[in-house]
């Protein structure tokens, strides 16, 4: 009975409804990738922000070691690119945040704002209240 029941449970579970699953909700594509990359050359931003970890190394790949990311910590790994962007920062470079979810657009105002797709768009010189208020630490940004 046990084993009758163990086997029906397994069978049933994929047709669940709610059933959780980890997803990226701000997987880059290729268009998005691209669109990215180019408006980070057009506005000359080679050092960024971003909220999503995997996107950090993703776009600095693509980016052909050209662009600096740096997730929510000030210690990762490539620490040496994440530093850079703590130097830009600190030095007033043209620094950007980059949001990937369209609901995180109403923190900022517009005038800082270029939207390079639907779903990306570019916080330009964003401030350290605004990346603390993401979860950024930024004691290395003072």
């Amino acid at each position: 009975m046990l084993l009758i029941f163990s086997i029906a449970a397994s069978l049933f579970h994929p047709f669940k409804k709610s059933v959780d699953t980890y997803k990226f909700a701000t997987m880059l594509n290729k268009v998005t990738m691209n669109q990215l990359i180019e408006g980070l050359e057009k506005e000359k931003i080679s050092n960024f922000f971003t909220m999503n970890g995997m996107g950090q190394y993703q776009i600095m790949f693509y980016g052909e070691g050209k662009i600096n990311a740096r997730y929510l910590l000030e210690k990762d790994r490539m620490q040496n690119r994440i530093n850079q962007v703590a130097v830009a920062f600190k030095n007033k470079e043209k620094t950007a945040f980059v949001l990937l979810k369209p609901q995180d657009r109403k923190h900022f105002k517009q005038t800082q704002m270029k939207h390079l797709s639907e779903t990306v768009t570019l916080v330009i010189n964003p401030t350290v209240f605004q990346l603390k208020s993401f979860g950024f630490e930024t004691s290395d940004l003072n």
